[in-house]
């Protein structure tokens, strides 16, 4: 089965290859590695797509696969795979907040949980926060999660990394015995927080 559907993936026949595999399983041969072949042809096949027609393509074509192998976990995890390295890929982009929340919403489906997409909206505001950290734009930093809060309330991830920056921003000042803007800043986060 495995070199049958090869042969049909090294000419780009991705449909025809995974023919190949539910035939396999339609005759009950529940093999594990039929399974992974699966996940691995629904991530080469995506990951094809996406270099020659685009996300939007490839973002179709897993969740068709998707919906035809509801029960094979490993085109699930192919799919969250796809999520992640696209949104991972964004990081550079010049508009990356706008970009990468774009691309969880598109995702949505192909990440399958909403816990799964509140950690990535996490990440993402972790991402554009920590940009500023790393430069002591303690201020901006806490600007992006007082924004992230406002737009995800409910978040205790994004609520959680807004106080920890609060507080890495008043160690600031504190650590260089500037008490006037330690206290300035104490003050803000807690009329802000």
């Amino acid at each position: 089965w495995g070199r049958w559907s090869q042969t049909y993936i090294k000419d780009s026949k991705w449909d025809t290859a995974m023919d190949v595999y539910a035939k396999a399983l339609i005759l009950k041969l529940d093999n594990k590695l039929f399974k992974g072949n699966i996940g691995y042809v629904a991530q080469e096949w995506s990951k094809a797509v996406k270099e020659k027609e685009g996300t939007e393509q490839a973002e179709a074509v897993l969740l068709r696969l998707l919906a035809r192998f509801p029960e094979i976990p490993q085109v699930k995890t192919s799919a969250k795979g796809y999520a992640y390295g696209l949104i991972d890929s964004l990081k550079s982009s010049k508009e990356y907040e706008k970009d990468a929340l774009s691309a969880v919403e598109r995702c949505r489906k192909l990440i399958g949980d909403e816990d799964e997409v509140g950690k990535l909206i996490g990440n993402i505001y972790y991402n554009i926060a920590e940009s500023y950290t790393q430069k002591n734009d303690w201020a901006s930093a806490v600007e992006v999660y007082v924004k992230a809060v406002e737009c995800f309330p409910n978040d205790q991830r994004i609520r959680n990394n807004a106080m920890t920056t609060w507080g890495l921003w008043i160690q600031s000042h504190y650590e260089s015995v500037n008490w006037s803007q330690s206290f300035e800043v104490c003050n803000r986060a807690i009329q802000e927080a």
